[in-house]
């Protein structure tokens, strides 16, 4: 007897290992639900801190994960995106430090998605160089073999996506994004029956060639009109586990810009047994959010529109784009003027976070504080120091943040200062332990011991 989780609809890969059925069956209760999973591209990678510096995990890796979408409500995100065309062939380092952010994410619990602006084959111009014939790619076509190496360089990677525990990540690919667009070299002005082949090619040649089993494939398109439309390019029932569009609205508009294409991308999904997504969501101004001339951005585009239109429960997860700087962003960061307006819509009990998933992600280990529970961000209660407000975000520039202790008033600690904390009501204090629900510290300017309760 199989103790497989059972799934409604024959996976396209039959051996897919017991992590990416569970991750299946995961995607069918939330879509379900009436809400979906949130989060973004790189959303425990790279983003920005308040001052408006950019920061990225490779540069100050550490045993905290990082995210804007934590710096603004406590609680990691449910969803992270990378895309392999952006660390495949940038070198080794940014190779492995990718392919370690999705296996802290995944070991975590987080959905992680992947996507690939590969370059033209035929060119050796970007994704947006359309100048190509998709036969040539094909078996026996003359490019063939370059877009071959591409992806056996992308199975490479995912092959080493392997957890502490031995287990491969599950996966979400989504190969040839936008596909009813034309803006991609794989776009819609490209024959249907050879973007068809091609992506046929690709999940024969990851399944059965490279014996890749950890990954589900989503069928992605842009903003579509029609069922006929989005079905255009469809692979086939058992070339497909997920279906999933892409919207990107400007500020003002229709909410049918949205709720057309989710809806459809929805209507097809349950006619085929199979979960939904809106693969990435975002403002189209230039530069994204930054060209924004709203502050409730999330909440009056995104939030409303979808629970009006009762797509919630048809839906298992929502993704908005990356943030590079505060001039090139897609979603809010601490410091953007939509900032507390995400924090709302990141709030709303139809938007869930990795606690949703795995309920022990409100706790975390923090550098400074310990263990920590981040559920009333951003009042945190830790085991070393109880309740204490949080004023820096948690992944402050250069380790360094203030923190209010109702016993000790505002406090000051970094990566080179801790233990040592300073504080307004006792000046430079050692953090010794806590026992019994009292906090031993060591003053500076006494040159003594002392205990103050744990905050209450």
């Amino acid at each position: 007897m199989s103790l497989l989780p059972s799934v409604a609809h024959a996976l396209v890969d039959p051996q897919a290992t017991p992590a990416t059925r569970e991750l299946y069956s995961l995607l069918q209760r939330l879509n379900a639900e009436d809400g979906a999973a949130f989060g973004g591209q790189y959303a425990t990678y790279m983003g920005i801190h308040p001052d408006g510096t950019p920061w990225s995990d490779a540069d100050s890796p550490g045993e905290t994960l990082p995210s804007d979408i934590r710096n603004m409500c406590g609680i990691l995100p449910a969803v992270s995106g990378w895309d392999f065309n952006e660390f495949l062939f940038d070198g080794a380092q940014r190779r492995s430090a990718n392919i370690r952010s999705i296996i802290k994410s995944s070991e975590l619990g987080l959905l992680c998605t992947l996507s690939f602006h590969e370059n033209n084959p035929a060119t050796g111009g970007d994704a947006w160089d359309t100048k190509i014939d998709l036969k040539e790619l094909l078996p026996g076509g003359k490019h063939h073999e370059k877009f071959k190496a591409d992806w056996a360089a992308a199975a490479d990677a995912m092959a080493e996506m392997v957890r502490s525990d031995g287990t491969p990540v599950p996966l979400l690919l989504r190969p040839f994004h936008e596909c009813s667009g034309g803006w991609f070299w794989w776009g819609s002005w490209e024959k249907d029956a050879d973007f068809i082949a091609l992506w046929r090619w690709l999940v024969t040649y990851l399944r059965d060639e490279r014996g890749l089993h950890n990954i589900l494939y989503v069928y992605n398109t842009d903003r579509v009109g029609s069922k006929e439309e989005y079905l255009s390019r469809w692979p086939g029932d058992e070339w497909a586990d997920v279906a999933s569009c892409d919207a990107y609205l400007p500020d003002e508009g229709s909410d049918r810009r949205l709720i057309v294409p989710l809806a459809i991308t929805a209507e097809v999904a349950a006619e085929k047994g199979i979960p939904a997504a809106l693969a990435e969501v975002g403002c189209n101004a230039k530069k994204g959010m930054s060209g924004s001339k709203r502050t409730d951005w999330w909440t009056a585009r995104v939030l409303e529109p979808i629970r009006k239109a009762g797509l919630f429960p048809r839906i298992a997860w929502i993704a908005g784009w990356a943030n590079w700087a505060p001039d090139h962003c897609y979603m809010p960061w601490p410091g953007d003027k939509n900032a507390a307006d995400y924090t709302r819509f990141l709030r709303s009990k139809e938007i869930f976070l990795l606690d949703h998933i795995n309920p022990s992600a409100v706790r975390m280990r923090h550098p400074h504080l310990g263990e920590i529970d981040t559920r009333s961000y951003p009042w945190v209660y830790g085991e070393n120091h109880g309740w204490v407000y949080m004023f820096a975000t948690f992944n402050p520039k250069e380790g360094a943040e203030w923190f209010y202790d109702e016993m000790l008033g505002s406090l000051w600690t970094s990566d080179a200062a801790f233990p040592y904390f300073w504080s307004e009501k006792r000046g430079w204090i050692y953090y010794g332990d806590t026992r019994e629900g009292l906090r031993r510290f060591y003053s500076n300017a006494e040159d003594a011991w002392f205990s103050v309760p744990v905050c209450r």
